[in-house]
């Protein structure tokens, strides 16, 4: 390590971008932190050099809520990342109709400088995020060559695994086949190069894209609809809260055609006269008699 200013700024830097691709957020934005710091006796582009670097990480970090000044402080240096980081700044925010006005004005082209890749995975981000099929389907085509790789921004402006960008892409565009693809090549990448955030994070997303398809129940067509299992137990009858009388219990009235002997019926008829609310003996007459009533036991 020299000591001087330029190429401590630099391993400073560098120190940053190593550990927000390791996932560990916190001691990043420390060392970011410090790049400032060392930005500032530097004077140029500098400091909007570490607000790149800290918009990069607010957005792995899942933390783009909090952008706005970044935001801001790069807008002039390099205008197209500004524009995607809105579009996300807004999307997080749920402000998506600000979001969606805000991608119908263009998506510009990445400056040539040393972030062209890392403001392209940007903005498959924002285009992903607010549904544009055809820029997706542009931005896709501009990645794929890159899959396998992890961009670093010469140092600067760390975006992560290209292939992560392009399973967002993929899966906007409906092609979840593909974004598991890439969510697999993601894991492997990780797993061979000690990047344990990210294989977390791609196996996370993997399980959401492979979830297996709901199943019904029930078989298709209209002939299954009305047709009760075999195994299902049969229908109770339907159980009136109280009696005919008050002496009486529930009565079970049984649905459908019932079949008794006549001297069955004759049995009931017999009781029903003599019972003490049947009319017989001055008692009033009940309105309504039921022909068929069991006594449940």
């Amino acid at each position: 390590r020299l000591p001087l200013p330029w190429p401590r700024f630099q391993h400073t830097l560098w120190q940053a971008n190593r550990l927000a691709l390791d996932g560990r957020f916190d001691q990043a934005r420390a060392a970011y932190g410090q790049a400032a710091r060392q930005a500032r006796h530097l004077g140029g582009e500098e400091t909007a050099v570490v607000a790149t670097g800290r918009l990069l990480l607010s957005y792995c970090a899942g933390r783009m809520e909090g952008a706005g000044p970044l935001i801001g402080a790069i807008q002039c240096v390099n205008p197209s990342l500004a524009h995607a980081a809105r579009v996300l700044h807004l999307s997080v925010l749920g402000r998506r109709m600000e979001a969606r006005v805000l991608a119908a004005e263009g998506w510009r082209a990445p400056a040539c400088d040393w972030s062209p890749l890392s403001t392209t995975c940007l903005q498959g981000a924002a285009q992903a995020a607010v549904g544009d099929a055809p820029a997706c389907r542009d931005t896709y085509s501009a990645l794929l060559p890159y899959s396998g790789r992890i961009l670093t921004g010469l140092g600067r402006a760390m975006a992560g695994p290209v292939d992560w960008y392009l399973a967002l892409l993929a899966s906007a565009m409906g092609d979840h086949l593909r974004a598991a693809e890439h969510l697999s090549a993601l894991e492997q990448t990780a797993e061979r190069t000690g990047l344990t955030w990210w294989r977390h994070r791609a196996r996370t997303a993997g399980w959401t894209v492979r979830r297996p398809l709901r199943i019904p129940h029930r078989p298709a067509g209209s002939a299954a609809r009305g047709r009760r299992r075999a195994d299902a137990p049969p229908a109770r009858p339907f159980v009136m809260p109280h009696g005919s009388s008050p002496r009486a219990g529930p009565v079970a009235i049984v649905r459908g055609p019932v079949r008794r002997p006549a001297r069955h019926d004759q049995s009931i008829r017999r009781r029903i006269m003599n019972h003490p609310e049947s009319g017989r003996g001055g008692a009033s007459p009940r309105p309504t008699v039921a022909t068929a009533a069991v006594r449940r036991p």
